[in-house]
């Protein structure tokens, strides 16, 4: 014990020369110390299987080869140890490097040879190695006709990175091809796109097969149907015959061949020709009146089946363009703390992404859209199991059935939603080498809770207190129905409800939708809930931080919208805060962000005209979004002392007031402000 903690003591001496060499502050910089001392075990530095191990905290077994790959882009000199220089130096570019260093980093991945060029054949075994990780750790298997068209995306990538078309990219052209077009880096970020892309492509030629076999099945009825048409013109001819025949009192009867052919092209029954002619009327007549029947039902069958392929191909597309279109949240002013391997909130949001990930592959080999009352109280249980300090993790997750069918409501597919919040999404992070941090937001409220937002923008893991645990587990079935029945609720969408379990520690968390899920810069946020009693922010604080009701009233903010979105907004506002106020909650928000628009091009990306969560200024200088946050505080015993003792000393217009109170204060308060009312 002593010598290891002579070793660690010797270390730290060692390092405090590197300080002045780095971006980092004397404080990171402690914290790096510290974080490569534990991963190195008090040694001066990690061996290529540490470091391996070290990827294991991160669920990304699957992926050693790309693990050795990033291992060599960090040993700079090439001595098969990473020194504590070098863990700093790789941890200052991808922390405050430019995009320059970083290019240089994703090319020391990628050239793993060490030729100082990249070859087609580097860059294609790297890409292939990328794909097969997703595959795995996706369960998804690609077909050969996807796997033909990487190669081709792969070719092409390769070719417009080799800007003097050598077949060799040097440093030089790696970095001007990704300076000059950022789009490059993003295939880069952003491989599950192409991934995702080429499948959705796959399946949709399948589709199109479908919808051709679809309309051959059409003809083919319509052509049965003709023939029926031509068979009966036939018939009718031979009935005239035999009428006429029949009034010279003649006794006519048919040549045996001629009837037994007309007969089997009809039915194909040989006891048939023994028929009678009015027999045969009548079996005529019942099996055109039948195949009519068969007609039409088919028909009817094939419209209804194309119209059912034709709405999947459309929330394909919708899904894909939400998929491609990544969304940019201006979080650069938030306080930021970097989240390294090792980290006890990296381990901890690592575990999160890997429980869910396992919980949506469980749930989405479940097709039943029906939603029983036992599906509420459904728990299931994953064992994880942290490879660093060998705990076991259970991670819990809570009515699969029930979030799934969330999800399908709000159009989101499961594979889409893992993209966005499973553990692969640091994968695509190694070609720009980047696999460093995890972005923690930490909240100043009193639970102590933390966001991290997916890397897309699109959702948001949030911590809660075991009481709003319990408390959305209550009301879960209401709030699922009322979603279901109002498609256009303004109410903040949760997706997943959670629990890590980690010796005897336990963490609730939700996954939920970000109400600013848009490409935008919102420039101004307000949380507002129609109380005014410290309503307010510090002038000084950060911009980027909601204000709140006080602070809109003072900024003569004005919501000039066109006067039907008005109405209606203002309808479903009456109707979310009367659902809220009927399961006694309180203290809910209406988020509004603003964007001020500066092209007018932003008007036409608004991609759902009729969406009253998204509406612009009648000026079109503004869009507006809207969104009601914060819904699990109930009004319980606690809620229910605490508006008793602050009515009596700060009056009325304190935020903890009975729901029905707080609901119709909340409309008046949104009323006034939609209407340009004067406050009182």
């Amino acid at each position: 014990m002593d010598c290891l903690k002579f070793r660690k003591e010797k270390l730290y001496q060692q390092t405090l020369l590197n300080t002045n060499e780095t971006r980092f502050s004397d404080k990171e910089l402690n914290v790096l110390r510290k974080r490569f001392i534990q991963m190195t075990n008090g040694c001066k530095n990690i061996n290529q299987e540490q470091f391996k191990s070290n990827l294991d905290v991160l669920g990304l077994e699957s992926i050693s080869c790309l693990g050795d790959a990033l291992f060599q882009a960090m040993d700079i000199n090439l001595d098969g140890h990473i020194e504590f220089e070098e863990f700093v130096a790789y941890f200052d570019k991808i922390t405050y490097g430019t995009q320059e260093e970083k290019a240089e980093i994703s090319f020391r991945i990628i050239d793993q040879r060490r030729n100082g060029y990249i070859t087609y054949k580097d860059f294609s075994f790297c890409m292939q190695q990328l794909i097969k990780s997703y595959t795995i750790m996706k369960g998804t298997d690609l077909t050969d006709d996807i796997l033909d068209h990487m190669e081709k995306r792969q070719q092409q990538i390769f070719n417009l990175i080799d800007i003097n078309k050598d077949q060799k990219i040097s440093l030089q052209e790696y970095i001007i091809a990704l300076t000059r077009n950022p789009q490059v880096l993003d295939i880069f970020e952003f491989l599950r796109k192409g991934v995702t892309q080429t499948i959705k492509e796959s399946q949709h030629k399948r589709d199109q097969k479908m919808l051709n076999q679809f309309d051959q099945l059409r003809a083919q009825t319509a052509l049965i149907l003709n023939s029926v048409h031509g068979q009966q013109d036939r018939s009718l001819h031979l009935s005239k015959h035999l009428s006429q025949n029949s009034k010279y009192g003649v006794d006519v009867l048919f040549d045996e061949a001629e009837i037994s052919e007309s007969v089997s092209e009809i039915d194909e029954m040989s006891m048939i020709d023994q028929m009678s002619h009015d027999q045969l009327k009548l079996k005529f007549k019942e099996m055109y009146s039948q195949l009519q029947k068969l007609h039409q039902d088919t028909e009817n069958s094939l419209n209804k089946m194309e119209s059912l392929y034709h709405e999947k191909l459309e929330c394909d597309e919708i899904q894909e363009q939400i998929l491609i279109k990544q969304v940019s949240i201006n979080n650069n002013k938030y306080k930021k703390s970097s989240v390294q391997i090792g980290n006890e909130i990296w381990d901890l949001v690592i575990n999160m992404m890997v429980g869910i990930q396992m919980a949506v592959k469980s749930s989405n080999a479940v097709v039943e859209t029906f939603i029983s009352t036992a599906d509420f109280d459904i728990k299931q249980c994953f064992e994880l199991i942290s490879h660093q300090n060998k705990d076991k993790c259970k991670f819990y997750d809570y009515a699969p059935k029930v979030f799934n069918q969330i999800r399908r409501l709000q159009m989101i597919d499961n594979d889409n939603y893992l993209n966005s919040i499973g553990p692969e999404n640091l994968l695509f992070s190694f070609m720009q080498g980047d696999l460093s941090t995890l972005t923690e937001l930490t909240s100043t409220g009193k639970s102590g809770s933390f966001f991290y937002f997916s890397q897309d923008g699109l959702y948001t893991i949030k911590t809660i207190s075991e009481k709003e645990f319990l408390l959305f587990r209550k009301i879960l079935s209401n709030y699922f129905y009322y979603l279901k029945n109002c498609p256009n609720s303004l109410i903040i969408k949760l997706y997943g409800l959670h629990k890590i379990s980690i010796n005897g520690r336990k963490i609730f968390f939700i996954v939920m939708g970000n109400v600013f899920k848009t490409e935008f810069q919102i420039h101004k946020k307000y949380d507002l809930k129609g109380s005014t009693y410290k309503r307010t922010t510090q002038q000084n604080l950060d911009p980027d931080v909601a204000r709140k009701d006080l602070d809109f009233m003072a900024n003569n903010e004005i919501i000039s919208i066109d006067p039907k979105k008005q109405q209606e907004l203002l309808e479903q506002i009456e109707k979310d805060s009367e659902f809220l106020s009927d399961n006694n909650l309180l203290d809910y928000s209406l988020l509004i962000g603003i964007h001020i628009i500066e092209d007018k091009k932003d008007i036409q990306m608004i991609a759902n005209a009729n969406d009253i969560k998204i509406i612009k200024s009648n000026d079109q200088t503004k869009i507006f979004f809207f969104g009601i946050i914060d819904i699990l505080t109930e009004f319980d015993t606690s809620k229910q002392m605490e508006s008793f003792f602050k009515k009596i000393f700060q009056g009325p217009q304190i935020s903890a007031i009975p729901p029905k109170d707080y609901s119709q204060r909340f409309k008046n308060f949104m009323s006034q402000i939609l209407t340009q009312q004067n406050f009182y």
